[in-house]
């Protein structure tokens, strides 16, 4: 059993998550606004709050290190997963599959 009680946990998940959120924001090369970075440290917040939510309801609370880790990932990957989910939802994203030259 862990030493942190779960305010605290999913507190630090959260702003972990939040953070990534934002770094990935800063790497992405978009416009800086308030708008833009408060919407982003939300959406990567939640997301990784979430996936934090779910992994100590599956699996307690035996590693809160790994519980960490996992939404940290979380958060550096939520914002780029929704912003294709909506590009696609758009329209403006179009997958093609093609056969290969050699006819596979």
């Amino acid at each position: 059993m862990s030493n942190y009680e779960p305010p605290v946990i999913f507190g630090a998940t959260f702003a972990i998550s939040s953070l990534a959120g934002l770094a990935q924001m800063l790497r992405s090369g978009r416009k800086i606004t308030w708008r833009a970075v408060l919407s982003s440290m939300l959406n990567s917040g939640l997301i990784g709050l979430c996936i934090g939510m779910f992994w100590w309801d599956q699996y307690g609370v035996d590693n809160v290190w790994f519980l960490m880790g996992v939404s940290l990932l979380a958060g550096l990957g939520g914002t780029t997963a929704l912003d294709f989910i909506l590009e696609a939802l758009k329209g403006k994203i179009v997958l093609k599959v093609e056969k290969s030259d050699d006819g596979k």
